[in-house]
């Protein structure tokens, strides 16, 4: 458990008390209050070498990076008797008490329980040799010696194998040449493996008697600790000396580990876009597939990270399943971005869907801020109770923020600008890309979540096509009419369209491409984030899927179409990726029924906001 903690430092008399109660004091007369929780589980942390890493992010709250790395290892064997129950055991019972007493669970106590130590002491040889009454035979056989060695001998060697291979490992990466040959000379003199063979428990000894055979094991044994421990002080000065490189070390392997786990709910596919295909919309057998792979023993041989995040894999079953598709032009060669060396500084606009605030998109940014600590985060509010206006409006309000924004930091050497948007935030985005023309060179990635890139021309859910509209007339919303391609009854001159067929070189720039939706999220079908979806720019084979749809709305079909193959066509030689989410949502309500809870979750499931964070860090790179 790892609990962040609140004090009002003005309470205590300011920030000098507070560091006087800790190094003099008791700390509990801080009246600290728990305001955060995180719970992890250490796995297999009792055996052999444990070294794992974890970055703490509490919750969007109280936003805090705390890195912790964890580090033990075994160092020998003690043999502990267990106290005994005084209320479940008469005086022979502790007289004569085994190593491990059962306790007898009553169903009702007089008082509560009192322990006491056994008045016997149990001998090593008697755990080792003795039968359950503690009688030692006269002679012991090969086979209980070979069995000892086994457990005991075998096992400290192991550690110490292991953990001078981690320590020469962790030295040869932080330490200076000379620095490195010297602690390679010290653990190459503490290496007994040659001394310690099964041989040497019997060697010299007449008689296979239990008493000299454990004398011998202890011996043996108290050689491998002291080595054990000499290494250990040596692994913990190489922890001290560097501790910055130390986590750089365990962070990469943890994100190598925690990438790795993620994969198995992965499910990628490569779309080369120069190839003409028929477009196919596969959300329907996403849907169908992420069932099946629930009800299975797929998962099974997932294996844990050393130290498990109990909020993201507390549960297998309510890990999102992601099914990926990547589109690239693998005709047009990649070009090498030029403007690396000189220019360093990132910026990342993160902006909000309809009736939203900056505040949602604070758990993304978190997250991002984990990979991209010098970068600079804008969680746009320009629009905050302004989203049922116009969304050219928005538009302009969102550039002039990120305008103004890079004026107050002085990001004179802007490389890169990389925006995120949920919902109608990606449609905000795309609105705002013309009028930051000076920025053409710095455009870099473009990530939408759940947004109508085509707006509701072609909805499927008769429900909340229903509901947009009310919500239209109720709430006299400009944006809903836009998106509904109401505000125009000539199709090609309403906004979505004009949207779709701007030339906008800014969008004709960005290299990287996420568009993510889910199967359950009836908000946006798998048509409205069409956008990723059209695998080539033609529109007989989009009209072959949809025919049904175009055959009785062949007006709208055709309009849907055109934009389709607009908005591609600015992506032509970006690389897209165009996820699909599968999420297990359990309960049913109103929200579920019309696909609200899928749509919000991409903003509050942190299982998925990692997953993205990690899987897709580089496109940002």
């Amino acid at each position: 458990m790892v609990e962040m903690l609140f004090l009002e430092i003005a309470a205590v008399g300011g920030m000098g008390n507070v560091l006087a109660f800790f190094e003099e004091q008791d700390a509990s007369a801080l009246n600290l209050r728990t305001v955060s929780v995180r719970s992890y589980k250490l796995v297999n942390a009792l055996d052999d070498v444990f070294a794992g890493y974890i970055p703490v992010v509490f919750d969007e709250l109280h936003y805090s990076l705390l890195r912790i790395s964890v580090h033990s290892t075994m160092l020998e064997f003690k043999l502990r008797q267990m106290p005994i129950d005084a209320h479940t055991a008469d005086e022979s019972d502790i007289e004569n008490a085994e190593p491990v007493m059962k306790i007898e669970f009553l169903e009702t106590l007089p008082e509560p329980a009192k322990f006491q130590e056994p008045k016997r002491k149990i001998e090593l040889v008697e755990y080792l040799f003795g039968d359950l009454e503690g009688n030692l035979p006269t002679v012991i056989s090969v086979s209980d010696i070979e069995e000892a060695y086994e457990d005991y001998i075998i096992t400290l060697l192991r550690v110490q194998g292991k953990l001078n291979a981690t320590t020469l490992s962790l030295g040869e990466k932080i330490l200076e040449a000379k620095n490195f040959g010297t602690l390679k000379s010290k653990l190459s003199k503490l290496n007994v493996l040659k001394e310690l063979d099964k041989d040497s428990l019997i060697e010299g000894l007449e008689v296979l008697a239990p008493e000299l055979v454990t004398a011998k094991l202890l011996q043996k044994l108290n050689l491998i600790t002291a080595n054990i421990l000499e290494i250990w002080y040596l692994y913990i000065e190489l922890v001290k000396t560097s501790p910055k490189d130390m986590v750089s070390i365990l962070c990469d392997e943890y994100t190598r580990m925690l990438n790795e786990t993620f994969s198995y709910f992965i499910f990628h596919r490569d779309i080369d876009t120069s190839v003409k295909r028929v477009f196919t919309n596969s959300a329907g057998e996403n849907k169908e597939r992420a069932k099946e792979l629930r009800k299975s023993n797929y998962f099974d041989v997932l294996r844990a990270l050393p130290i498990q995040d109990q909020v993201i894999f507390g549960k297998i079953e309510d890990i999102p399943l992601v099914f990926e598709d990547l589109y690239t032009n693998k005709s047009v060669a990649v070009k090498p971005e030029s403007n690396q060396a000189k220019h360093t500084q990132t910026l990342f606009v993160l902006v909000h869907g309809l009736q939203g605030s900056s505040y949602d998109m604070r758990f993304i940014r978190n997250h991002l801020f984990f990979f991209y600590p010098n970068a600079f985060f804008l969680c746009s509010s320009a629009n905050e109770k302004k989203t049922e206006g116009d969304i050219v409006v928005m538009g302009v309000n969102l550039a002039e923020e990120i305008r103004s924004f890079i004026k107050a930091n002085g990001l004179r050497n802007l490389g890169k600008i990389s925006f995120i948007g949920h919902s109608l935030g990606g449609v905000i985005i795309r609105a705002a890309l013309p009028h930051l023309e000076e920025y053409k060179g710095q455009m870099h990635t473009l990530l939408t979540l759940s947004s109508p890139h085509v707006g509701y021309l072609i909805q499927t859910s008769s429900l909340v096509n229903a509901g947009m509209w009310v919500l239209k007339a109720w709430q006299k919303s400009k944006c809903l009419e836009q998106l509904l391609c109401a505000d125009n009854k000539d199709l090609t001159k309403c906004f979505v369209y004009r949207l779709a067929k701007a030339k906008v070189r800014e969008l004709c720039r960005i290299g990287n491409g996420v568009v993510s939706e889910c199967t359950p999220d009836k908000f946006l079908s798998g048509l409205l984030c069409a956008i990723c979806v059209c695998e080539n720019r033609a529109l007989r084979p989009l009209l072959c899927k949809f025919r049904v749809i175009c055959v009785v709305q062949h007006r709208k079909g055709k309009v849907f179409g055109e934009m389709v193959n607009l908005l591609n066509e600015k992506l032509a030689n970006a690389k897209v990726y165009r996820i699909d989410i599968g999420f297990n949502i359990a309960k049913k309500n109103m929200n579920n029924l019309i696909g609200r809870e899928a749509h919000i979750l991409f903003l509050g499931n942190e299982t998925l906001l990692k997953l993205i964070a990690y899987r897709y860090s580089h496109v940002f790179k």
